[in-house]
C-alpha cells in the first residue's frame, strides 16, 4: 500500500477524559491547554479512542505539554491489555515530573515492566527534558 494509507492525523488532544479545552498558542515554543485562550481542542482518552478504532498498540509517544499524567491516566487499559513500550515527556510541571511516575508503578505493578527516567535533551540552550522510558522486562535493557 501506499506509505499515507498506513498513518492518519487526528486533530484531538489526549487526557484522562473526553472534554473540550481551550488554550493560548503563543506561536512559539509550544502550546498547553493549562493557560486559557482562544484557540481550541477536543481532548480523548487513549483508551477511548483506541477502543473505537479496534487498534493494537506496541509504542506510546507522549509529550502533551504538561497533561502526561491525565494522558498516562487515560491509557491505563490499553497499558494492561497491550504491555508497550511508553516514552512520556514529565518536564513541563512537578505534577507531571512526580505524579506520573508514581501512576506507571501502579499501572503497571503486576506486568513486569522496567521504568527508569532519561534526560532527553539535543541542543545545549534548550532546558533539560526527562522522560519516563517504561518497557516489558523481557524487552532487556
Amino acid at each position: 500500500g501506499r506509505p499515507y494509507d498506513k498513518y492518519e492525523f487526528v486533530p484531538l488532544g489526549l487526557s484522562d477524559k473526553t472534554y473540550y479545552a481551550t488554550y493560548r498558542d503563543t506561536g512559539s515554543t509550544g502550546t498547553s491547554v493549562l493557560s486559557e485562550g482562544k484557540d481550541s481542542v477536543n481532548l480523548v482518552s487513549i483508551d477511548d479512542f483506541v477502543k473505537k478504532k479496534d487498534l493494537d498498540v506496541g509504542f506510546i509517544k507522549l509529550d502533551v505539554e504538561g497533561l502526561g499524567f491525565e494522558a498516562l491516566k487515560g491509557a491505563m487499559g490499553l497499558i494492561k491489555r497491550d504491555r508497550p513500550i511508553i516514552c512520556l515527556a514529565v518536564y513541563h510541571s512537578p505534577h507531571e515530573f512526580f505524579d506520573s511516575k508514581l501512576l506507571l508503578d501502579e499501572i503497571v505493578s503486576d506486568l513486569d515492566y522496567k521504568i527508569e527516567y532519561k534526560q532527553m535533551q539535543c541542543r545545549a540552550y534548550i532546558a533539560i527534558e526527562y522522560v519516563i522510558w517504561a518497557y516489558p522486562a523481557e524487552l532487556g535493557d
